[in-house]
């Protein structure tokens, strides 16, 4: 395989509910990041944070049945056959 893959615009951070407000809290308080609340129609995500990172959008989703954070990132291909 030699595809080339290069990054996204977008990484999201999925966050337990038990740590969702304090991680929240540490971009917009403690990081000084803009941080805005989005709307969101997810079964998984129930809300979610953009922080504007420089070029790059990070999602902070909040998920009620994980137990760890985990990040995803986004990922493009030009042809992905």
């Amino acid at each position: 395989m030699n595809q080339q893959f290069t990054p996204g615009i977008n990484i999201a951070i999925k966050i337990p509910k038990n740590k969702y407000e304090k991680t929240v809290d540490f971009y917009k308080n403690i990081l000084k990041f803009k941080v805005t609340e989005k709307p969101i129609d997810n079964p998984t995500v129930s809300r979610t944070h953009q922080v504007k990172f420089g070029d790059t959008i990070l999602w902070l989703d909040c998920v009620d049945n994980y137990t760890h954070s985990e990040t995803w990132l986004q990922l493009t291909v030009p042809d992905l056959n």
